[in-house]
């Protein structure tokens, strides 16, 4: 049993939700280096997320969730308006094994939705429709490591974004991106298209802009050697790519983020 659940099933130590939220934010960025002293659990609605969970990449797209367990730095930026539900609870457990992102079943909204309403309650079985309602999550959360029916599966798609990330200046192709992942290139472009909802080498772009646009928040390095590191001999081209994922120019991001 993981531990997770079986701390979850302790009647001696129920789980205390310190905090539960649905949010709307026009941009947010957390970290570099920040941590926390309690799981936190995040269901995003709308935008997109880029970054790390103790150095491991991550994008978190709507409809999926993250969970991060106490103590693991993160270091996160919204590349566009973002609608979430946030969960923060206290559990003698730490996270889920595997990686921090999962594609939750239909029923999740629905349980996150009932944990941010169970937080004003005050009768005496509280605790135990909070147990109950989490349990239903961490199912559909340990489900959810299961590869999706035609789609990446969390080792590949970790994977994946590690090799992406390590070396951002690379330009990579199906052909060795599939190769390094012990794949068939049809196979790998057909599971990125059903998994992100675009082509390979869309998603590609997406990810070097992200990964470019993290720096960009973070620093203040000028935009031609940021868009060099990414990959981009011409800043005309980083710029064109970079408003066509983010919707604004380099510079007008780097100055939105303050």
């Amino acid at each position: 049993m993981p531990a997770t659940l079986a701390a979850l099933l302790d009647p001696s130590r129920p789980p205390q939700l310190q905090a539960a939220a649905r949010v709307a934010l026009a941009r947010e960025v957390l970290g570099p280096g920040r941590r926390q002293d309690c799981h936190l659990i995040w269901l995003l609605h709308r935008g997109t997320y880029a970054g790390t969970v103790e150095g491991r990449p991550v994008v978190l797209e709507p409809g999926e969730a993250l969970w991060i367990a106490p103590g693991q730095e993160h270091h996160l930026v919204a590349s566009r308006p973002i609608v979430k539900t946030i969960l923060r609870l206290r559990l003698d457990s730490g996270a889920p094994g595997g990686a921090p992102v999962r594609r939750l079943g239909v029923s999740a909204p629905a349980w996150f939705a009932a944990l941010v309403g169970e937080r004003r309650a005050v009768d005496l079985h509280r605790d135990e429709r909070i147990r109950a309602l989490f349990i239903l999550l961490l199912t559909d959360w340990l489900r959810a490591a299961a590869p999706e029916a035609g789609g990446l599966g969390p080792q590949i798609r970790e994977r994946l974004l590690q090799l992406v990330h390590a070396d951002p200046r690379r330009r990579w192709n199906r052909a060795t991106l599939a190769r390094e992942l012990g794949i068939a290139p049809a196979t790998l472009a057909r599971q990125v298209r059903v998994s992100c909802g675009m082509p390979l080498r869309r998603w590609l772009v997406e990810q070097r802009i992200r990964a470019a646009a993290e720096e960009l928040a973070a620093g203040d390095e000028p935009v031609a050697a940021v868009a060099r590191r990414h990959g981009y001999g011409e800043q005309f081209l980083f710029s064109r790519q970079f408003r066509a994922v983010l919707g604004t120019t380099p510079s007008a991001w780097r100055a939105a983020q303050g």
